[in-house]
């Protein structure tokens, strides 16, 4: 791969932040437009929907990726509406773990995804 010879990539709808999948040429942001989670590789060029269905929370501005796991294998996206504000999706499977972070574990801590 050339990665001194650049690529444009405008990632449509998105809200929030857009994060790198370590480990990977991919990149991963939610797109309020479609509901959807989605992945793309710079090196193949190829985009893919990771996970369906996300419904933004209306008070909070609609849905982001907070964080990526170290190992690429898993994304943390928050501020969706429902009974939890994040989700931690699978990347690979599109599964998905919801829980609250505010009032599980409380602000500034850290939490250790297996």
């Amino acid at each position: 791969n050339n990665y001194l010879a650049g690529h444009t990539f405008r990632p449509a709808g998105m809200t929030g932040s857009l994060a790198w999948r370590p480990a990977t040429t991919q990149l991963v942001w939610v797109n309020t437009t479609d509901k959807q989670l989605h992945s793309y590789d710079a090196a193949t060029k190829a985009a893919t929907v990771v996970m369906r269905g996300l419904a933004p929370d209306p008070a909070s501005g609609g849905p982001t990726v907070g964080a990526v796991r170290f190992d690429g294998s898993a994304a943390l996206v928050g501020r969706v509406q429902g009974d939890t504000r994040w989700i931690l999706v699978d990347l690979n499977s599109g599964a998905q773990v919801p829980f609250d972070m505010g009032t599980a574990f409380g602000p500034g801590v850290s939490v250790r995804l297996r």
